[in-house]
């Protein structure tokens, strides 16, 4: 049996999960590419959807430091 997958827009993840601000996580997904978390996002139509255990692998296995060394 295939477990069942969660999936919320970014509006509701923020609301939910409070570790991200909303902003956030909008900034986490127009750089998705960049960071490793584009399985994570996807469309459905106009709204950005997140897969919630998705984004939580990616974050503990893909994710690039967010602080830049200067």
């Amino acid at each position: 049996m295939r477990p069942i997958k969660v999936y919320a827009s970014i509006k509701e993840f923020a609301l939910l999960q409070r570790v991200f601000s909303y902003n956030a996580l909008r900034a986490i997904r127009r750089q998705c590419e960049e960071n490793g978390f584009e399985s994570a996002f996807f469309k459905v139509g106009k709204r950005v959807v997140v897969d919630v255990d998705e984004f939580w692998d990616c974050a503990r296995t893909k994710a690039k430091p967010v602080l830049k060394k200067k």
